[in-house]
């Protein structure tokens, strides 16, 4: 027999396009599954007439009536074939059949194998394995399910190379299927439970060792029915060019084929930054579908290591309060998205429950403050350089606006205009200790906060860097529920957590004159009915306050009398001053400080 080396082509059983009203009907679904790079894509032809243009490889067509009772051959073409001009069945190069179907019956059939033996490396193939290209047919086929709450499935394993294999569901110990060698079908349809599944795949010989994972989501599927079809080649790169690789596909009644993603590794790291006080303690569930890890007692500001989890599918984090006895306990449920393999992330908890409560501070920009997971991708497990420190920002902060974050006072901006929710990636910096001062954004002047950030002694290590708390509660205990108040937090790569200790904020910035004290802190800004602004004393001082407009007017003047050394936080009423911008004006005898304010309405 002539080689076929170069000729498109795969043998498919498909309708008649000319069929009378009244012909007995069976039914028919056709899988092109032959990996062969020369029938990568086909024309198909019934007893001379064209069915289905430009099949390709890993398609499905849908159940289609066919007609019962007569004999039908099956023609295949090159995707070039002559079907302008109505010749195309000239370029026929083989026929199969005749096939007689049954009435009422449902059939599948599904092209396997390599149209040339010779131009795959027998060297992949097993011992007694017919690699040569062939039709496998399955009746009675399901083009729903054996019923209306499972999902019926039959695998068929059509991966050249591959050896007979056995198939878990779920990390299960008992097999799914067991020895299911390539050419053959399973033959028998399962009935399973419309759910989230991982397949794994392994050697009949060795069940013990998963060779590969796959995500099926067939949780939106009862009633219905599904082909799984192993499909590909466990090493491509000993085929011929284009050869593709090993995956599992699943072909839907309708002809839909879906991808079953692969399940690789990935890290994560959790950090619960959530300042609501409601959850303040949480145990964290993460359903890996194959399993359930807890992380208990888990308070706000704390995170764990990086922990190993599966990537290719969304992972579904569920907090419960403390001392839950299962997952079924939960509060929340957030699902990630898809991880990706090989990456590492961080998932970070963040805002309030109840977000549309009064009680809560609102964002000044408008920003949802809704209780959810953030996720940076390409998170660190060390710096890029040992010599060097990594660190990434998180905006957490619900009640602060868009800010800056200026290191040791320099420009430009470390952190740039980064609003509420927001993941800043990873700078390089030297080992040392640092100034971390927060301006509002483009006002790198009139500072709100510094933080002293010591990574000294961390070279090689990194850690991101969150902004944590209520604003509000600087000075106001009684707002946001009592949460804890604004602090930066750093944490490392093993979960270690450091709150970075307030600083008097830099005297060199501003042109402020403390000498006799130090000046912490004001917001929230924006601010509509009161200013809170915090500063300590070193001695006794006289000191009062104003609050200037742009023109350099006093719109507000209060005396705060004298006060003795100590730590003060000052509530200034600002609510019947006009939305705008203004200067707060603290001075006494070798202490000033004047920070820009915004008000709104």
């Amino acid at each position: 027999m002539k080689k076929l080396t170069t000729i498109l082509w795969v043998g498919i059983l498909c309708a008649v396009l000319f069929t009378t009203a009244n012909a007995q009907q069976a039914a028919l679904q056709v899988i092109h599954n032959s990996p062969d790079v020369n029938a990568d894509t086909v024309d198909l032809y019934v007893n001379g007439n064209l069915y289905k243009d430009d099949f390709a490889f890993r398609n499905a067509t849908p159940y289609d009536s066919v007609p019962a009772g007569v004999n039908l051959e099956i023609g295949v073409a090159p995707k070039t074939s002559n079907r302008m001009s109505g010749n195309g069945a000239m370029d026929i190069i083989a026929t199969f059949g005749p096939y007689n179907l049954m009435p009422l019956t449902n059939y599948l059939i599904i092209a396997q194998g390599v149209l040339d033996t010779m131009a795959y490396d027998p060297a992949n193939t097993y011992p007694g394995t017919v690699t040569a290209f062939d039709l496998a047919v399955v009746a009675p086929a399901r083009s729903s399910g054996n019923n209306m709450s499972d999902v019926s499935v039959l695998v068929s394993h059509g991966s050249v190379d591959a050896p007979a294999v056995d198939i878990f569901a779920n990390g299960g110990d008992a097999a799914l299927l067991n020895d299911v060698p390539f050419p053959v079908n399973t033959g028998g349809y399962i009935d399973l439970p419309p759910a989230e599944y991982i397949l794994g795949v392994s050697a009949s010989a060795d069940s013990s060792n998963i060779i590969a994972s796959f995500y099926l989501n067939a949780s939106g599927l009862a009633g219905g029915a599904a082909v799984i079809f192993a499909s590909g080649f466990l090493s491509p790169g000993d085929e011929p060019m284009g050869a593709q690789a090993f995956g599992l596909f699943a072909a839907l009644a309708d002809g839909t084929v879906l991808p079953l993603t692969p399940v690789g590794s990935s890290a994560i790291q959790v950090i619960h930054n959530a300042a609501d006080p409601g959850v303040a303690v949480v145990d964290i569930y993460v359903d890996l579908i194959t399993d359930t890890v807890k992380l208990e007692d888990v308070a706000f500001r704390k995170a764990t290591d990086f922990l190993e989890v599966p990537s290719g599918y969304p992972l579904k984090v569920t907090f419960a309060g403390a001392n839950s006895m299962s997952i079924t306990d939960g509060i929340a449920t957030i699902a990630t998205p898809d991880l990706a393999n090989g990456e590492n992330y961080h998932v970070i908890a963040n805002g309030v429950t109840e977000s549309m409560n009064m009680d809560w501070t609102a964002n000044p920009d408008g920003k949802d403050i809704a209780f959810q997971l953030y996720y940076q991708a390409g998170a660190r497990m060390a710096a890029s350089m040992t010599s060097m420190v990594d660190l990434s920002v998180f905006h957490g902060s619900t009640d602060a606006p868009t800010v800056d974050i200026l290191v040791n006072g320099g420009t430009p901006p470390f952190v740039d205009d980064a609003p509420y929710g927001a993941v800043v990636p990873y700078q390089s910096v030297a080992p040392g200790d640092y100034d971390l001062n927060i301006t509002l954004a483009n006002d790198n002047v009139n500072l709100l906060y510094t933080f002293g950030a010591d990574v000294s002694t961390l070279a090689g290590r990194a850690g991101i860097v969150l902004a944590s708390g209520f604003l509000t509660n600087v000075t106001d205990a009684t707002a946001n529920r009592g949460g804890e108040a604004f602090g930066l937090l750093l944490i490392l790569d093993d979960g270690t957590d450091v709150l970075l200790p307030l600083k008097p904020i830099n005297t060199s910035i501003g042109g402020d004159l403390i000498e006799n004290g130090g000046f912490y802190g004001v917001g929230p800004i924006p601010a509509q009915d009161n200013i809170n602004l915090s500063y300590e004393l070193t001695k006794s001082l006289e000191l009062g306050l104003s609050i200037m407009d742009t023109g350099g007017r006093r719109v507000k003047t209060e005396n705060l009398g004298t006060l003795s050394a100590g730590r003060y936080d000052q509530s200034v009423d600002v609510s019947q001053l006009p939305a705008g911008v203004y200067y707060l004006d603290l001075q006494g005898e070798g202490f000033r400080a004047t920070r820009k304010i915004m008000i709104t309405k």
